[in-house]
């Protein structure tokens, strides 16, 4: 089967004559007052990758695919799992769970959903690499009539339910994806996907056949531009309404503006050095060791962050429930870092190559080169557009590299993705110990005793030192100062809420 949704593929006019049933942009809301507007216009430095729910492993696409698919289920704020293509479920014991579907849902292409297309899709889901992490123990996937659809596990598995609220599960439109109809990026959500133009935009309009709430943005524009600086003088002359991560050096200026207005969030994000351990010399742990002593984190953060994210003692985010806060097994120690590497073997040092995707990264990866030249480690940095970025990557090329990963709530996701053996792990680790404590706390319902399995799992993949994690980010959005969200609400599809109301 052909990549589905590759945007490699989908050119620019590729929807102009889109047939999904419900594409307008009136105001949806009766009595909006007349000085409110909900054509909204959010910029990026980063294009998506892939409309592909099953194979989208990057921010910038996911943030787009939770507006146009659905899961069965979804998890509040709260933590409990909320009804959404699922009405309601039985967990019939601890490896069966039965979904009863809301009947009446259509697809933008005006199908309805049913059993088949969740079967279709969630079986599908278990044959991609970077969404089968989130089904790892399921046995079968079956329906039992036109709106029921049972999932059995061959063991306990204490993540389904997490898993399954997850993008990497969502519902497909069976038979757009069998015509490999790269013009039907078809799902239930409340927006529809209208238009891309490939590194300038990608436009959804709201869906007002959608079977819940409607949206009330009524045209979301996700503009793409790459520069920072020129991201937040967009912002500040009006042709943007809404920045997601400011640049750290406009902060202040910003702030300043009367014009507009910031929001502070502590996120789950992590800015990290991967390294490939299928290479020599990074297969020795001693080294990958000696580069983490000789990583100044907070000295990243002060330099290229305005001091705005907390250096990182772990692979999982403080924000994270059973976090490992006595976890210290790198403070920046440039001697430790010498004699480290020197045992090793590498005494001298050696040369590597650090790929990256955006300029933040790439200064990192500057600091990064200045220390590790005291050792004779010398840094050619390679920069690249995000999605050659990614392919690069696959393709096994790489020595080291920098990128992020932001998982706030799924410890068996986030574990499971970067540092099981078969989870498709782009450092190519491989710790029997690490493979076998991940499937044990999978199949652990009680978190008493799950909890330390986590917390031994940070510690060992610190000790191996696949990762430097470096910073966990602080989030600072910057927006028109009359854009409103309504903040009771519980919002799980990113963008939908927004509008610009004058005072």
């Amino acid at each position: 089967m052909k990549r589905l949704f590759s945007l490699i593929l989908i050119m620019a006019t590729l929807l102009a004559g889109c047939t999904a049933k419900s594409i307008e942009t009136e105001p949806l809301t009766q009595g909006m007052p007349l000085d409110t507007r909900t054509d909204i216009v959010i910029a990026s430095g980063y294009d998506i990758v892939t409309l592909d729910p099953h194979e989208a492993s990057d921010t910038y696409s996911i943030e787009v695919i939770s507006m146009i698919y659905e899961q069965l289920i979804g998890v509040g704020k709260d933590g409990k799992y909320r009804p959404e293509l699922a009405e309601n479920w039985e967990i019939a014991d601890d490896t069966q769970y039965v979904f009863h579907l809301k009947k009446g849902v259509h697809f933008h292409n005006g199908r309805e959903m049913t059993a088949e297309d969740v079967v279709f899709s969630l079986k599908r889901a278990t044959q991609h690499i970077t969404s089968k992490a989130a089904l790892e123990n399921v046995q079968s996937i079956e329906a039992l009539d036109e709106y029921t659809v049972k999932i059995t596990t061959d063991t306990p598995y204490s993540t389904l339910m997490r898993n399954l609220t997850t993008s990497h599960t969502s519902i497909l439109c069976k038979t757009a994806v069998e015509n490999d109809d790269l013009a039907e990026v078809s799902g239930t959500g409340p927006m529809i996907f209208t238009q891309y133009k490939p590194n300038y935009q990608t436009i959804l309009t709201r869906n007002n056949e959608y079977w819940g709430e409607k949206a009330t943005v009524s045209t979301l524009t996700r503009r793409v531009i790459p520069d920072d600086s020129a991201r937040t003088i967009a912002l500040e002359n009006g042709e943007i309404d809404y920045v997601s991560n400011l640049p750290s050096v406009d902060i202040a200026r910003v702030k300043e503006n009367p014009a507009l207005k910031t929001f502070e969030t502590v996120s789950s994000n992590i800015a990290y050095l991967g390294f490939n351990t299928s290479k020599a010399p990074f297969n020795d742990t001693r080294v990958r060791q000696a580069l983490h002593f000789a990583t100044d984190k907070q000295k990243i953060i002060d330099n290229i962050y305005e001091g705005y994210g907390t250096a990182c003692k772990s692979v999982f985010p403080t924000t994270l429930e059973g976090y490992n806060d006595e976890l210290d097994l790198y403070p920046f120690d440039m001697e430790r870092a010498r004699k480290t590497l020197t045992a090793s073997g590498y005494p001298d040092g050696f040369d590597m190559e650090i790929v990256l995707s955006a300029d933040d990264r790439s200064r990192i990866a500057q600091l990064l080169q200045d220390d590790y030249r005291k050792l004779g480690v010398n840094i050619t940095i390679n920069q690249m557009e995000f999605s050659s970025f990614l392919q690069y990557l696959e393709q096994d090329k790489h020595d080291a590299f920098i990128m992020s990963w932001s998982e706030g709530y799924n410890h068996d996701l986030s574990a499971t993705t970067n540092f099981h053996s078969k989870g498709g792990n782009k450092m190519h680790y491989h710790n029997i110990t690490v493979d076998q404590i991940i499937e044990r706390a999978r199949e652990t319902l009680d978190w008493e005793m799950r909890e330390p399995l986590y917390k031994e799992l940070q510690h060992l993949v610190m000790r191996d030192s696949v990762w430097i994690p470096i910073i966990q980010h602080t989030y600072v959005s910057a927006m028109n100062k009359d854009l409103r969200f309504d903040e009771k609400k519980e919002n799980p599809r990113g963008y939908i809420d927004l509008i610009v109301k004058s005072e």
